[in-house]
């Protein structure tokens, strides 16, 4: 953000490994999502912070993270991930019970993040909170469904 202009600048074009949003983590000094290739699916991953050089179009280098985040449900229709500060997220899952109604279910996990020994993504303090069940107004119940979440 160019704050005398107050407009925001565009820096490069970079490519970045993840799906949807990622979060920058000071602790970790990089930046955090959730993988966008389909070797990584259901990983998080993480990649340095990409130089400010106008027109960079190389990918930063990355790590991904050994563990699976998503659970290894059929229904599963969607996730988002939220970054709460100091290398702890939390993951929200949507997952469609009966492809025929209209219930969905929210899963909702929170964890901590840190390299280990070798320099490795690994997941640390993995909690489950909470699951929630709601029926949706969708005509198409299957339809792909990113919950919406933000941390204050």
């Amino acid at each position: 953000m160019d704050t005398e202009r107050l407009e925001w600048s565009h820096l490069g074009d970079w490519l970045l490994p993840f799906q949807g949003r990622g979060h920058y983590d000071r602790e970790l000094d990089a930046w955090v999502g959730m993988c966008r290739f389909k070797e990584g699916e259901g990983h998080l991953c993480c990649c340095d912070v990409p130089p400010a050089a106008a027109g960079c179009k190389t990918m930063p280098a990355g790590k991904l993270c050994k563990e699976d985040v998503l659970f290894d449900d059929e229904g599963h229709s969607g996730a988002t991930l939220v970054y709460m500060g100091h290398s702890r997220f939390c993951l929200i899952e949507s997952l469609v019970t009966d492809p025929g109604q209209s219930l969905r279910v929210l899963r909702i996990t929170s964890f901590g993040l840190k390299y280990d020994k070798d320099g490795e993504l690994v997941i640390a303090q993995y909690r489950s909170y909470a699951s929630i069940s709601y029926k949706t107004v969708l005509k198409n119940p299957t339809a792909y469904l990113d919950p919406v979440a933000f941390w204050m």
